[in-house]
């Protein structure tokens, strides 16, 4: 569960659920460089978000991706505790957890 942090595709599955009682898998994308607001446009947030990720980030999102699937991997086999309990270590240690096999 949780708040739709002002995404709407959140808030349709919310509303359609009749509740917030679902388990999501968080993919962060970071936030835009506020320097960046004239390159980007008036409309940042959207801009941000549909826009294409750069060539120096795309070595960055593959290891993202490969953490999210093996996220997600994890979720479906142990369940929600132990995956949450694995990825906040890695996360609190200051370690990536990209790339890694969690619970493997």
């Amino acid at each position: 569960g949780g708040g739709d942090g002002g995404h709407n595709g959140l808030k349709s599955i919310t509303q359609d659920m009749s509740g917030a009682d679902y388990v999501r898998l968080r993919f962060g994308i970071g936030r835009p460089n506020l320097s960046q607001k004239a390159d980007i446009g008036s409309n940042l947030v959207h801009s941000w978000v549909l826009g294409a990720f750069g060539k120096d980030e795309q070595r960055s999102l593959e290891e993202a991706l490969d953490c999210a699937a093996s996220a997600l991997c994890s979720l479906l086999k142990r369940g929600l505790e132990q995956t949450q309990n694995a990825v906040n270590q890695k996360a609190g240690s200051g370690k990536t957890t990209a790339g890694k096999k969690l619970g493997s």
